[in-house]
């Protein structure tokens, strides 16, 4: 209760701040977003695309500001708020994103496996649905962590602030339960005639939601999903055997690594009937620079940018980053620079390094900046032999686990699927809002959430699915779907 009273206050005090932010940066024309203090890896902040916040009068966008980063000085909190509300002013004035980043491996989510559950109940890594089932069903069942006790989770799904599905990484979210019947929940898709659809309402949804509810029912899913205030509990309590998200995921169960209590591995599961794993993709854009209308030198902010793109790897270079200065201090001007196949080429270098194919002096570290340090790290860490990744065959003792390893085993164990597997990629065919979006989309959205958990649940017929499919289209849904045609057709 102490911890929850002070984020409460927290946001309360981040909400004055904001007050002032916008009114001395944005001339007060930024609409009041719910700014929300909950884990996000990897970044200062987030802003939602969409208003998901709402009440029976006003919907508004989510500010989060990432739980882990709050210890930071006030004037860095007070940047990524400034950077964040260049989010929303975008997002209020249809601006589109001029990203510089996005990882290609950020956007597909795949199954993480206790490997030491697995050689506990002798059982082999499932790829089916029907294996991903029996294997989930075993962990509950069977006392895989040999406590004597029934309190294992089979899959852990998403708490009450996460996401059933997201459009990309969405860690502890089903995204891959759906789209191994080729569904796609909040994706708008290209049909064969080169129109827009929304995947939620599609026959796909329908037979997802049913086969999703019967893994639930069996109490294969844990019974709690959608309750929990955070599913990172459970897991960092070594209570889960299986959970979806993305390959940085290695970053959320650190400390059981680094503990040596859970042995995770990541696969692409469960495959399809073709056998092909279907994965849908991230928004092409994370992050952009916005230049206000009032802005009195534009030119100098892009100058900004260019010189510390420029210059970042001699700073990495001269320790600059790790010392006196990191890139956290040019916040909100400066944008994480890196190619999109960062996480792709680091396990592909770190590998042919492990194995004696190539040396330091064979890699051109300007195009990938972290790869340095990285491959130092590696070869201090990884014990043979250099092709198990295996929790054992790690030097959990040393002084650079701590803040290497989960770097680490995030590229080497959660994108070993993406450079060795074969994968499907769907993209988003539409990014936009829409004039009835605006206006109607929150409650539309609260709609499909509501009836998705309901169905999921067994607290309603998966008939209800029909219902909600006829509703969404007269609320709304189907004016939108003209407006998202009409604009991609001009």
């Amino acid at each position: 209760m102490k911890k929850l009273t002070n984020y409460q206050r927290t946001a309360q005090y981040l909400n004055k701040v904001f007050k002032l932010i916008n009114e001395e940066y944005f001339n007060n024309e930024l609409e009041v977003p719910t700014i929300t203090i909950q884990s996000t890896v990897g970044a200062y902040g987030h802003v939602s695309v969409n208003k998901v916040w709402h009440n029976d009068t006003v919907a508004t966008h989510e500010l989060n500001l990432s739980a882990d980063y709050l210890n930071r000085p006030i004037e860095n909190i007070v940047a990524t708020l400034i950077h964040e509300g260049c989010h929303l002013y975008a997002l209020q004035n249809n601006i589109k994103d001029t990203s510089n980043r996005n990882l290609t491996a950020g956007g597909v989510n795949e199954m993480w496996i206790r490997q030491d559950w697995l050689d506990a109940l002798g059982l082999d890594v499932p790829r089916t649905w029907d294996e991903l089932a029996e294997v989930a069903k075993a962990f509950v069942t069977r006392d895989p962590d040999g406590n004597g006790e029934n309190d294992t989770i089979g899959i852990l799904g998403p708490g009450n602030s996460d996401h059933m599905n997201a459009v990309g990484g969405n860690q502890f979210g089903l995204d891959p339960l759906f789209s191994c019947f080729q569904s796609y929940p909040q994706y708008w898709l290209k049909s064969e005639d080169g129109s827009v659809e929304y995947g939620s309402i599609q026959p796909e949804t329908k037979t997802a939601l049913e086969n999703i509810s019967k893994l639930y029912a069996d109490g294969v899913i844990d019974p709690e999903t959608l309750v929990r205030s955070d599913s990172k509990e459970p897991l960092l309590a070594g209570k889960v055997g299986i959970f979806f998200g993305p390959w940085w995921c290695a970053y959320t169960f650190a400390d059981t690594t680094l503990s040596g209590s859970a042995d995770w591995r990541a696969y692409f599961t469960p495959l399809s009937e073709d056998g092909k794993y279907y994965t849908h993709m991230a928004e092409p854009t994370t992050q952009y620079v916005v230049a206000s209308k009032d802005c009195k030198n534009p030119e100098a902010a892009f100058k900004i940018i260019n010189y510390l793109v420029a210059n970042e790897q001699k700073w990495v270079e001269e320790g600059v980053t790790s010392t006196e200065m990191g890139t956290g201090d040019f916040y909100p001007l400066y944008n994480t620079y890196d190619n999109a196949d960062e996480i792709e080429k680091s396990y592909e270098a770190l590998t042919k390094y492990l194995a004696g194919d190539i040396s330091m002096d064979d890699v051109d570290f300007s195009t990938h900046k972290l790869l340095k340090n990285d491959m130092e790290a590696v070869t201090k860490l990884k014990k043979k032999p250099y092709d198990d990744f295996s929790l054992k065959y790690w030097n959990l003792d040393s002084d650079l686990a701590k803040t290497n390893l989960p770097r680490l085993v995030a590229i080497m164990v959660g994108d070993a699927p993406l450079v060795n597997e074969e994968y499907v990629p769907v993209y988003n065919a539409y990014n936009g809002q829409t004039e009835t979006m605006e206006a109607k989309w929150a409650n539309l959205k609260k709609m499909e959430e509501e009836t998705f958990a309901k169905i999921i649940m067994g607290k309603a017929d998966i008939s209800e699915f029909d219902t909600f499919v006829k509703n969404w289209k007269n609320q709304g849904g189907d004016q939108i779907l003209k407006e998202i045609n009409d604009e991609l057709s001009k």
